[in-house]
């Protein structure tokens, strides 16, 4: 899908985050004693707050993604809520596992850095970000080489804006590839279903 099909399909106006934690919080229905068993409570959480949003609301695309913070759970949980997005028939909703934590995304392609900044990086990053323990004090290192760039929400903003989205996929191809994948079979049929 083009940038300017996804554009029509889905205008920016109409997208709304929320933090994943304000949406499940009491979105909790233990009665799949099975699936119970292999999520940890977080991703059980995720799963019911999905499937109720759902039926809530069936045109509301839904992408949850949270950190897997050094723990394997998360992985885990991606894995075990896309069998059940898959065995229910539900489309409009992934989920997405950042490996470790979202800034490796953001230190996946130095090239972003000379796009959002002028320049690159004073050093080199890493060439596997997803093997970093700690991205986010390793991103926190690089911008502050970046004098003027004191607004770290608003310079993480800049560098997504200008990730080339195929070193992403190649450089965390666990977290990202692996979400890209869930948003091409559970988000690309709806986004394309209203074309």
């Amino acid at each position: 899908m083009t940038e300017a099909a996804l554009d029509e399909a889905l205008p920016v106006e109409r997208i709304v985050a929320h933090r994943l934690q304000s949406r499940i919080r009491d979105e909790v229905k233990l009665d799949d004693g099975e699936r119970r068993r292999k999520l940890s409570i977080k991703g059980w959480k995720v799963l019911s707050a999905i499937q109720k949003s759902r039926r809530r609301s069936p045109e509301t695309l839904i992408v949850a993604v949270w950190d897997r913070d050094r723990e394997d759970a998360p992985l885990r949980d991606r894995e075990t809520i896309l069998d059940a997005l898959r065995v229910h028939g539900t489309s409009g909703a992934a989920v997405g596992i950042c490996v470790e934590e979202l800034e490796a995304w953001l230190l996946a392609d130095s090239g972003a850095f000379r796009r959002a900044f002028g320049r690159g990086p004073a050093s080199g990053l890493s060439r596997s970000p997803e093997s970093e323990h700690d991205p986010k004090t390793m991103l926190e290192a690089v911008l502050s080489s970046y004098p003027g760039v004191e607004d770290r929400a608003r310079a993480y903003g800049q560098i997504a804006k200008s990730v080339d989205i195929e070193v992403l996929i190649r450089c965390c191809p666990r977290g990202f590839g692996a979400f890209v994948d869930a948003l091409g079979e559970f988000i690309a049929p709806d986004l394309r279903a209203r074309r």
